[in-house]
This record gives structure tokens, C-alpha cells and sequence, in this order.
């Protein structure tokens, strides 16, 4: 089975496990993919809108996955008890909302033995929960799909290192690493916020002046982070 690019990014993230849930599944394809790859035992794919989850079950049955790959209707993590599943796949929606799911059900991540974690946006979030909570960022990758860029963590229970801003921000391991995916990103970044700063700069109000302020600040952050990854892949 093909996978998007996004998508096997994740799927490689997963360890063989017993029982793996794959919350907000949509088309039920990261399920299937563990469960035909031997990765997964037994699949829980939950979703909760029944659009998605009628979708998922026509492509579970095409493959003849019914035995292995279990639907379940429900809002984020309720429809897990807990130690139920070992793994657990949250992936395609903001890190605001995905933080909230993991929070109001504190008792699943808790039991899980690992966590894989693929936010659109406020990744910085996301890490800070991970570290304020008993995880330990494991693994992290990135990859650019259809012109996007996306991360995905891997995390398991102990205690990580202290991070910056910057490691919440950007990744530790990333950075430590010269993802070559990462640079690119902090490339692209400090090259798109300079052209809004130089458009800006003939602009002399008072809201313009303080959103060049913050590119300033934003780019010099970037550019520091940029830095000490070529550093790292230069060592």
C-alpha cells in the first residue's frame, strides 16, 4: 500500500506492537499499512465524524482487514481504556487541539508505552507537554509533502534534557541532527520573513513597526537555530 509522504513518515515511526490506536484515522490508511506490515497486531481506528470512518471501513474491508483493524466512534482519547493500546498515532490536526486530547484523558498517555505525535502547527506545545508530563522525546523526523512541512515525534516515558525555546520550538533532536529537512525549513523561514520585514520597511506606522520589531526578533532566532545545525552537520 502507498502511502503519502506525511503519512509513511509516521507509519515509520511505529514499533511492533500488540495493540496500536491510530486516533482521528480519516481514511483508516496508517491502520491499514501497520496491520498489512505486520508492525501492528490489532488496531484500534478511531475517528469522530462518521464520514471518515465509513470511508475507513470500505477500505478496511477491500483489504480483508475486519479481524485485525477495529473502528471506534469517539472524541479523541475516550475511546481507549487505558493500557488498552501501547502505541498510540495522533496526526493531521493543530498541537492546541491535540495537547487538549492527550490532557483530558491523562490516564491513556500515561499507560501507553509510546506516544506518536504529528501536530500541523504549535509543535512547540506539543513538545512542552511531552516534558511536563514523564516523556521523553525518543525520535523525531521531517519531511516536506506536496510543498509542506511536517514533523512527527516519538515519544516514551522517562525524563528528557532541559529544553530551550528553540529546541521547543524547532526539535533538539532535529537541530543535534542537521536534518537536512529542518535546514531547508529554517532556510525558507528566515528568507520569507526577511522579504515581509524589507516590505515593510517604507511603512511607518505604528502596527508596522512593531510587526518589523518581531521579524527581527523571529529571524535572529531562526538564524541562530540555523547555525548550530550547520554546526552540528559540519562536526
Amino acid at each position: 500500500m502507498q502511502l503519502s509522504k506525511r503519512m509513511q513518515m509516521i507509519a515509520d515511526m511505529a514499533a511492533p506492537s500488540a495493540c496500536t490506536a491510530d486516533i482521528g484515522t480519516d481514511h483508516g490508511y496508517i491502520p491499514i499499512y501497520l496491520a498489512l506490515q505486520g508492525i501492528a497486531d490489532h488496531v484500534i481506528a478511531a475517528d469522530v465524524r462518521k464520514g471518515p470512518l465509513a470511508r475507513a471501513r470500505d477500505h478496511i474491508q477491500k483489504k480483508g482487514l475486519e479481524e485485525k483493524i477495529e473502528l471506534r466512534l469517539g472524541d479523541g482519547l475516550v475511546v481507549l481504556r487505558p493500557g488498552e493500546a501501547d502505541q498510540i498515532i495522533i496526526s493531521g490536526m493543530g498541537g492546541l487541539l491535540m495537547t487538549r486530547i492527550l490532557k483530558d484523558s491523562p490516564q491513556i498517555p500515561t499507560a501507553a508505552k509510546a506516544l506518536i505525535l504529528q501536530p500541523q502547527s504549535d509543535i512547540d506545545l506539543v513538545r512542552r507537554y511531552l516534558h511536563e508530563s514523564g516523556f521523553c522525546i525518543e525520535k523525531e523526523d521531517m519531511t516536506i509533502d506536496e510543498g509542506k512541512y511536517y514533523t512527527v515525534i516519538r515519544a516514551v516515558h522517562g525524563k528528557d534534557q532541559e529544553y530551550s525555546a528553540e529546541d521547543d520550538l524547532y526539535g533538539r533532536l532535529l537541530i543535534e541532527s542537521s536534518h537536512p529537512v529542518l535546514i531547508r525549513f529554517l532556510q525558507d523561514t528566515v528568507r520569507k520573513q526577511k522579504e515581509i520585514r524589507d516590505h515593510l520597511s517604507g511603512q511607518d506606522s505604528e502596527k508596522c513597526r512593531v510587526r518589523r520589531e518581531e521579524l527581527e526578533l523571529s529571524i535572529a532566532a531562526a538564524e541562530k537555530v540555523l547555525e548550530r545545525a550547520e554546526r552540528s552537520r559540519d562536526s
